[in-house]
């Protein structure tokens, strides 16, 4: 059963379960830290340094969370539902069963990560790093995706159809990727520039 709203002061290495957390306090930076089945609703996350944060079974709700750095963070069972998270440092994270839902993640930093049954559902991800990320069955549903790269990704079932992907980066890295006729279109620009293709008038030269 979880408390009453509450702040909590974190410390490296620290472990928490079972909390309705209002306000987090941290001196700098507090790596490694574990919460289990706990609720961070409207708490301010911030500029806050929390490398290798474990999130197992959380729900985290209307967040601020612009320029959070938890790079090598393992979530699994959370949800991050209409948080501001612009510019989100989660390079080198594992993440499986994960849902993120009406969220601000432009700029973020997935590079290198693991993604595995992770919803991106009405999410703004425009220019977000997904470099050398692993997919595997991750879906993005009405999201905003355009300028991301993608390049050096490895994919085992992603489906991108229903989001915008103009402008997005190593699209040949998507191979196996499910889109639309229409967003084929869309990728058209960004297809021909990855693989060297020049586009020229339809006048004939010699």
């Amino acid at each position: 059963m979880l408390s009453s709203p509450q702040e909590v002061n974190i410390e490296s290495g620290g472990e928490y379960a079972n909390l309705n957390i209002s306000t987090l306090q941290l001196n700098a930076e507090a790596k490694n830290v574990y919460f289990k089945q706990c609720q961070l609703l409207a708490v301010s996350l911030s500029a806050l340094s929390l490398p290798g944060l474990t999130l197992r079974d959380c729900l985290l709700a209307n967040c601020e969370a612009a320029g959070l750095d938890c790079n090598s963070a393992y979530l699994e069972h959370s949800s991050v539902t209409n948080s501001r998270a612009s510019g989100i440092q989660l390079y080198e994270s594992k993440q499986k069963h994960v849902t993120y839902i009406g969220c601000k993640l432009d700029l973020a930093n997935f590079s290198g990560s693991h993604l595995k049954h992770v919803r991106f559902e009405n999410c703004l991800l425009q220019n977000a790093d997904f470099t050398n990320v692993s997919f595997e069955k991750v879906v993005f549903i009405g999201c905003e995706l355009e300028k991301s790269n993608f390049s050096n990704a490895r994919v085992k079932n992603l489906d991108l159809r229903s989001s915008k992907l103009a402008g997005i980066i190593g699209t040949t890295s998507l191979k196996g990727a499910l889109v639309t006729y229409d967003q084929l279109l869309e990728l058209a620009p960004s297809l021909a520039q990855d693989v060297g293709l020049v586009i020229a008038s339809d006048e004939m030269s010699i």
